[in-house]
């Protein structure tokens, strides 16, 4: 299943634009945590696509930590308690505040790479099994 590798890759590039993509840049643990989990989950789907079955089993695993700790960062990292100045009301009415884009960004991008690592791992450890 390559293309779980793929879709990794581009998750992870995701991650590193998108704070500058859906305007939370000045949530500077937001900028910090995504830019450096971005490049994290690019590297590890890159290596995974062309390593050894066992490593890239691992670095599949990997992935999926990281995507645990993108989805969990905007609760421990405080996100959703901005200290910002005002950005004024949001032009969408359903979003309440300025960090809703990254936590709901994280949540996304967090949970998919666990997905796909899991499914990139078992993958790779199936043909152990048969």
């Amino acid at each position: 299943m390559q293309w779980t590798g793929w879709a990794l890759l581009a998750l992870g590039v995701w991650l590193i634009v998108a704070p500058f993509a859906l305007g939370y840049s000045a949530i500077d643990a937001a900028v910090i945590n995504d830019g450096a989990f971005g490049v994290l989950i690019a590297g590890l789907a890159a290596y995974s696509m062309v390593a050894p079955r066992r490593v890239a089993e691992v670095f599949a695993l990997f992935a999926t930590a990281a995507g645990l700790w993108v989805a969990s960062a905007p609760f421990f990292l405080g996100y959703t308690v901005w200290h910002g100045p005002d950005l004024g009301q949001s032009a969408a009415p359903f979003v309440a505040d300025y960090p809703v884009p990254a936590i709901v960004n994280d949540l996304f991008v967090g949970f998919s790479v666990v997905i796909l690592g899991l499914m990139r791992a078992v993958t790779f450890g199936a043909w152990r099994r048969a």
